[in-house]
């Protein structure tokens, strides 16, 4: 009779421990695969906060007429934890055939005068991104040659999408510009008769820093915003940044990865300290269970070795055993863990950091794998634990304990 047969043989014959086997294995497996998909599953909503968090460094100027030079902005852009950086740069110009709006009766120059503000992306950052302005038509400016003007602006006009505007700085120099969109703000009426047209909603302009740069006497920015690839490092980039930039202020925006990382962090800590419990309380279930299963097989053991049966064949025999209880709590324990997850979800509300991810909790490959992988293991182990002495003694001394 071969190692194989007796072990079916066994099973079929001891059913009541391999029921207790198979149930505490299902109990484990179901544990470690409900852990192991969440802990998966954290990993991935991690990553994917990382991408959607925009964590950012605002750096801002001591002094009001210094101004972020080109060189400046190419040392940040070659920092390697940079992803991108938007350049905020703003230039007064009067306008060439067509009206501005303003209600003040001033003679002052800069009751002639409009603004262009410009970014390198509007979506990120400015009034747009705080949501103080919004688009009506169009879209925002992709071109060097793009405008987006206030909607009042281009009804006192005529303008529509695609039209071109002209201007003059103030050294005379002519530009011109086409329109990609139109905003409005809201409170373009609540502003009174006060302010100057430069400092009118309607007036202001938003375009490209390079359209900009060209209509200044000296090319700078008043801001410059540096986005990072990842937000872990954002501290270490920011003394990098001041190395480059010593006479400026550079503050660290991270607070929606903050928000949105705290829950997670919880999440994982809990997670894991579940998945060490369950390993370990598994290896010492799981060992105490085959010590008391072995000791009781201890003159069975040693008939077999007296009949010539040898060792391999013995712990082959005991490893088809287990693994056999094993593979059929496996298949289980794939159902189980799916209804773990649900009450898992709820124990560790998973939902306060889905709102901020598109990840759902369900078992993957991967992690069916990983359950396959450590359940072997932690049966390999607690049965050469369980074994080992046996497998030691000689015969002759175990059947000498028994009779004695």
């Amino acid at each position: 009779m071969n190692f194989a047969e007796r072990a079916f043989r066994y099973l079929f014959r001891k059913k009541g421990k391999a029921i207790i086997l198979f149930w505490v294995l299902l109990i484990t497996e179901t544990m470690i695969l409900s852990t192991v998909t969440i802990l998966r599953a954290s990993e991935v909503a991690r990553i994917e906060l990382l991408g959607k968090s925009k964590a950012k460094l605002l750096i801002e100027r001591e002094k009001a007429e210094e101004l972020f030079t080109d060189d400046e902005y190419k040392k940040l852009e070659k920092l390697e934890n940079v992803k991108a950086v938007n350049r905020v740069a703003e230039v007064q110009l009067y306008p060439m055939d067509f009206k501005i709006i303003t209600k003040s009766e001033s003679v002052d120059a800069d009751n002639q005068k409009l603004r262009i503000m410009a970014y390198d992306s509007l979506e990120d950052d400015g009034p747009f991104a705080d949501g103080q302005i919004h688009l009506t038509k169009g879209k925002y400016p992709r071109k060097e040659g793009e405008i987006v003007v206030n909607q009042f602006l281009a009804e006192v006009n005529q303008w529509e999408i695609g039209e071109t505007v002209c201007f003059k700085s103030h050294s005379g120099e002519q530009s011109q510009a086409s329109i990609s969109g139109i905003y409005i703000s809201g409170i373009e009426e609540k502003q009174g008769k006060e302010p100057l047209a430069v400092n009118r909603i309607e007036n202001t302009i938003y375009g490209k820093p390079e359209f900009v740069c060209h209509l200044q006497e000296t090319c700078g920015y008043e801001n410059l915003i540096v986005y990072v690839d990842n937000p872990e490092q954002l501290s270490r980039t920011q003394l990098e940044v001041t190395r480059i930039l010593k006479n400026y202020r550079v503050m660290k925006a991270d607070n929606l990865f903050q928000k949105m990382e705290i829950p997670l962090l919880q999440v994982v800590r809990v997670v894991k300290m579940m998945l060490g419990l369950s390993v370990v309380s598994s290896v010492l279930v799981i060992t105490l269970l085959l010590s008391m299963w072995m000791r009781a097989r201890k003159k069975e053991i040693a008939i077999y070795v007296s009949l010539g049966k040898t060792k391999v064949d013995l712990f082959m025999q005991i490893i088809l055993e287990c693994f056999s209880v094993f593979g059929f709590s496996t298949i289980i324990a794939l159902y189980t863990g799916d209804k773990m997850l649900i009450v898992l979800e709820k124990f560790l509300d998973w939902k306060s950091i889905g709102a901020f991810t598109s990840m759902q909790i369900y078992a993957q490959n991967k992690d069916i794998c990983y359950l396959i992988l450590s359940g072997t293991i932690i049966l390999l182990l607690s049965i050469s634990i369980s074994l080992f002495p046996i497998l030691c003694t000689k015969p002759k001394k175990i059947l000498a304990e028994m009779e004695g």
